[in-house]
This record gives structure tokens, sequence and C-alpha cells, in this order.
């Protein structure tokens, strides 16, 4: 499509997204094509719109890059955005707050990272996101909280992180869940809340072999 844009940047605008890695921004906005920063004349990068300002824009972000930190509002105004991609950023840590400011996203790819926690609140309350991947993080627990908001949900990916456990009422508030992949954790115990809260016709995937005989029974209680 002609009015499509590339813009690559060799390092890091803002503290925001702290990554000298490379960034690559779609969306249908002005004449930029393709950008990259380590070859711009001075000039012109001391008058290159900023990170914050680009997003306001975008409908689509893809961001890589190495130790990136998302910091809370980084994304606000970016009320046209509907796809993040933050895979593989070497991503630690996620502020509260840090999405609030994207009521139209839909879609949001986290994986990759090395995410141990989620803060408790990371979405808008009237939000239509609709797909989650953090597959392939550090993850050892998780908040209710963190989910609370996102009943328009259908797909979270949660492959290959490192939870024990998966307690009372998590995804609980995930009213149209269909898909849920948890295989790949090292899960010891369930509880017996956690799968009556689970809605009706959730593809639920999960590895089993480290499970405790309590938990095991449950299992096979909830399959019946």
């Amino acid at each position: 499509m002609a009015s499509r844009f590339l813009i690559i940047f060799a390092m890091c605008f803002t503290p925001a997204l702290m990554a000298p890695g490379q960034r690559t921004f779609t969306n249908s906005a002005n004449n930029y094509e393709k950008i990259t920063h380590e070859n711009m004349p001075h000039n012109v990068r001391e008058t290159f719109p900023t990170l914050l300002d680009i997003t306001k824009k975008l409908t689509k972000l893809y961001v890589s890059g190495k130790q990136m930190r998302i910091t809370a509002d980084v994304f606000n105004g970016a009320s046209n955005l509907e796809m993040v991609d933050l895979s593989n950023g070497d991503i630690a840590e996620i502020e509260s707050r840090a999405f609030l400011g994207a009521p139209k996203l839909k879609k949001l790819n986290l994986s990759g990272n090395n995410l141990k926690t989620l803060p408790r609140e990371m979405f808008p309350q009237n939000n239509v996101l609709k797909e989650i991947d953090l597959s392939n993080n550090k993850i050892e627990k998780l908040d209710r909280s963190t989910f609370k908001d996102l009943q328009h949900l259908k797909k979270l990916d949660l492959r290959n992180n490192n939870l024990k456990e998966l307690n009372g009422l998590v995804f609980a508030d995930l009213i149209n869940l269909q898909e849920l992949d948890l295989t790949g954790n090292p899960i010891r115990s369930i509880d017996e809340e956690f799968f009556a809260s689970l809605p009706s016709g959730l593809a639920f995937s999960f590895d089993d072999h480290t499970l405790d005989f309590k938990s095991l029974q449950l299992v096979e209680q909830w399959s019946l």
C-alpha cells in the first residue's frame, strides 16, 4: 500500500524503550520510507520526531533490541495502535500503566524476553485486547489484577515460563478466553478453584508430568 512506511533506527531515541537495537515502525503517515539513524545528518537527527510522537500515529509497532525497559505511560496518546510486537527484546521489566495509552490495542507480543513478573495494572479498563503472547520468558508468578480488565481476550500464550503453581482465580476475569497455553512450565500444583474459574469451551494446554498426585486428580475431574 502506497501510504505505508517503514522506519528503521539503529539506536534508541527515548529512555522509555532503552535498546540500541533495530526499530521497525509501520504506519500510514507522512512520507518517511527507510531511515537509518546512524547515517542521518546531525541536523536531521535533532528535528526528527521522537518515538512518543511517532507512536501517536502508528497502528502497528515492531521493536527489537537489547535490554529494553518498558516504562509507565510510554504509549500515552497512542490511540490508534492496534498491534505491538516487542518480542526478543531482552525486556526484564514492564512498569505499571505501560499500555494504558493504547485503548485500541488488539494484539501484544512480549515473547522471548526476560520477564519474571508482570505488573498489576498493564492495560486500560476499556480495552479490546484479543491476543497476548508471553511465551519464552521467565515468569514465576501470576496475579489476577494483571488480567482483570481483559474481558475480550481470546488467546493467552504462557508457554515456556517458570510457573510452578496455578492459584485460585488468576484467570477468572477472562470470560471470553478460548485458548490458554501453559506447556513448558514446571507446574507442580493447581488449585481446585483454578479449574472452576475457567470459561467453558476453553482449549487449555499444560504439562502434567511435574504435578503432584492431588493436582492430577483435579485434572481428571475437570476433564470429565
